[in-house]
């Protein structure tokens, strides 16, 4: 029977995640909302605080807060304010953001104005100020505002004001964070061109570099794109328009795009105003204002991949209330709620407020939708502005942490090499505690291996105590066993604390005495091996094949015994061997020796001295009464012919009967009828096989009637 081996691997994992921020980080640079006409929010209390701002703006501005989510400013981009709404006294004649009537900046640039931390130093912020469409001039500039001065107010810094370092930009700004979880990427779409190229200015420990990362986008049928906006993983990034998503591939360390892909008709317009598109705080979900009805859909961009399920996981989120009654903004909180400029008319009046829509970050069923959150105060009410915004995020990257894996213990079963892999698989950085590098290491012997890993924010420490267990398991091969004979099998192996036969036996050792399969698991911790083996019967015989015999000593034959099982022969007469050939008289005994032990056989045999002789009768009568009827040779015992021939003839000379086989004769019939009654003439000629001697007989026969 063939061995068949089963192995039992078993690698048990105890895995945790625990988080050890070696950097702690409140993250509350967005806790701040200062917005609209006179509009502001702060999300440190609850419920919301509403509180009185200096802003009057059409649409974009932004606020940051430091860590703690205390107001550091708030800017329009042409104008910013300290935490205590005084002007900053270097920020008078700021660019950006118009168009200017009697003199005051309406602030009717689309996504034009950000803020963006200084990467090298805490205290320095760039506020981003790009020109309003209105105003035809497309330039963009930064302004740079240092903490540290105005006793800890702010202030411009002298000479670094109105810088400007873009004259062809669109109202389309965006904010990415860099690979190294300390660089910045201002996104700016170009105003003209086709398609329209995107600028990637990146700010990093040195400040800000003007000189652009350009990429151009294959064309667009879509209707081209706004904004951009960068999903979780760092490396995607998606913007929407009227009739599409465009999703691209976006490299944090060159700036460059690549990759597009158009996923149409994921719903029935953009919105208006232009790109109202919004992420869910932990950017998992993208929600689209659909133009004319203000139906607010949810699509989960983890689906992004498949563009066929990212569509079909669109969900109604809010039902919208007509153009007249339009969100007109979307943004999430850092509740993790989302946040929505209602505004529109009520009996003919101008009728606004915010909207509120919990849970943002999940699936729409857990959601609660409050079409009046929060109502504007005055001045508000008298205003009914179509492009109303919530202000622009502050984009903020993490402190780096260290995540600790907790030790992984893996039991390696019968294996003679382990591969180990890092948890985290897009990492850009793996060192192992040997020093090697890659995601991925093989191992031999038992240890402790820990790897270090960083991905774009974070470092990973994983631990692996690996124990590698190997024992073997050998049973017999396939083997016979002798009736009344047992087998003594002994699979005794260190380390081995349980066996178990299939029979319920626990013993290492067994005595096996019968016929059957049997089967044996060997356990040692999580480890298991088994192994397997029949037994069968062996009824033990010798046989000498063939009766007691007379034999002629011209003619001898052999003699063959056969054994069960397989067996070594020895002859009374000391021949060796299953075969003898016997010369003389005797009782000849073969004794056949096997591991089942000596068994016996015999047979007698005569050997005679045989001379091969031929008589011829001189009558028969061939009258059908069984007596005499043939005419044929009578030869002696010793006869062996390898050549004969007997010819009958009558008076006339013709030949009546002819036989080459000793054991024919003649009837008497010639041609089909009884022949007459009478004297006929025989020869017969026969070579003996032995002696190789020819003879030659003849004589007559009388035919009796």
């Amino acid at each position: 029977m063939k061995k068949l081996y089963t192995y039992l691997c078993i690698c048990v994992l105890y895995f945790s995640f625990i988080a050890i921020p070696i950097h702690s980080l409140a993250q509350g640079e967005n806790n701040n909302w200062h917005f609209g006409f006179g509009m502001g929010i702060n999300f440190n209390v609850l419920p919301l605080a509403v509180q009185q701002s200096q802003l009057n703006v059409t649409e974009s501005s932004a606020a940051v807060s430091d860590a703690q989510g205390q107001l550091l400013f708030y800017t329009m981009g042409c104008k910013i304010w300290d935490r205590n709404g005084v002007q900053m006294p270097n920020a008078d004649n700021l660019l950006g953001n118009g168009p200017v009537y009697n003199g005051v900046p309406r602030g009717s640039g689309y996504r034009s104005t950000h803020i963006i931390k200084h990467p090298g130093n805490p205290n320095l912020y760039y506020v981003i100020s790009g020109d309003a469409n209105e105003d035809q001039t497309h330039k963009i500039y930064y302004s740079l505002v240092d903490m540290s001065l105005n006793n800890g107010l702010g202030d411009v810094v002298a000479g670094q004001k109105n810088i400007q370092f873009m004259s062809n930009g669109s109202e389309y700004l965006s904010v990415f964070r860099g690979n190294d979880c300390k660089s910045y990427w201002l996104i700016v779409r170009a105003e003209t061109g086709q398609p329209r190229p995107i600028h990637a200015f990146k700010i990093d420990v040195n400040g800000f570099n003007t000189t652009p990362v350009i990429t151009y986008p294959p064309p667009m049928n879509s209707g081209g794109y706004d904004e951009f906006l960068l999903l979780s993983d760092l490396s995607t990034a998606i913007s929407a328009n009227f009739n599409a998503v465009i999703k691209a591939k976006f490299d944090g360390s060159t700036g460059q795009f690549s990759s597009f892909q158009i996923i149409p008709n994921y719903v029935t317009g953009a919105g208006e105003p232009n790109g109202n598109y919004a992420l869910s705080k932990d950017r998992s979900k993208l929600y689209i204002v659909e133009s004319y009805s203000s139906n607010v859909y949810q699509y989960d961009v983890t689906l992004l991949n498949n563009p066929l399920a990212f569509r079909n996981s669109r969900t109604l989120a809010i039902t919208g209330a007509g153009v007249w009654n339009r969100f007109t903004h979307m943004r999430a909180g850092p509740d993790g709620h989302l946040y929505l400029i209602r505004n529109g008319t009520s009996g003919g009046s101008p009728s606004s407020g915010i909207a509120r829509m919990t849970n943002a970050d999940q699936p729409v069923g857990n959601s609660v939708y409050d079409n009046n959150f929060l109502d504007y105060f005055q001045p508000w009410g008298t205003y009914n502005y179509s492009y109303m915004m919530l202000g622009m995020e502050v984009e903020v990257n993490p402190e780096r942490d260290t995540i600790i894996n907790s030790v992984k213990d893996t039991i390696v079963c019968f294996a003679d090499k382990l591969q180990l892999s890092a948890y985290d698989h897009n990492a850009g950085y793996y060192i192992w505690n040997d020093g090697t590098q890659g995601m991925l290491k093989t191992v031999e012997q038992d240890g402790t291996y820990w790897v270090y890993s960083t991905d774009n924010c974070r470092t990973l420490i994983d631990s692996f105590h690996v124990t590698f267990t190997r024992f073997e398991l050998k049973l017999p091969a396939d083997t016979a066993l002798c009736i009344g004979k047992s087998i003594l099998v002994d699979v005794t192996q260190p380390n081995v604390n349980q066996y178990l036969w299939n029979d319920g036996d626990h013993n290492s050792i067994k005595n096996i005495s019968h016929e059957g399969t049997y089967s044996v698991t060997a356990t040692s911790g999580k480890c298991a091996i088994s192994d397997t083996f029949k037994v069968s019967s062996i009824r033990p015989s010798v046989q000498i094949l063939g009766n007691d015999t007379t034999i002629c000593n011209n003619n001898l034959i052999d003699v063959k015994a056969v054994a069960t099982p397989e067996s070594d022969f020895t002859w009374n007469n000391g021949i060796q061997g299953d075969i003898i050939r016997p010369q003389q008289d005797g009782l000849y005994i073969v004794t056949a020796t096997n591991t089942c032990g000596s068994y016996k056989d015999s047979i007698y045999i005569e050997v005679s001295d045989c001379i091969c002789d031929i008589r011829m009768p001189n009558a028969f009568s061939p009258n059908g009464d069984g007596r005499n009827d043939i005419f044929k040779p009578v030869a002696s015992m010793g006869c062996n012919f390898m050549a004969y021939t007997m010819y009958v003839y009558n008076r006339y000379g013709q030949i009546v009967f002819y036989a080459d086989n000793v054991s024919k004769g003649w009837d008497g019939y010639f041609n089909g009828k009884p022949a007459e009654a009478g004297v006929y003439m025989y020869t017969v000629s026969y070579t003996d096989r032995y002696t190789k001697e020819t003879k030659f007989m003849k004589g007559d026969v009388i035919v009796l009637r």
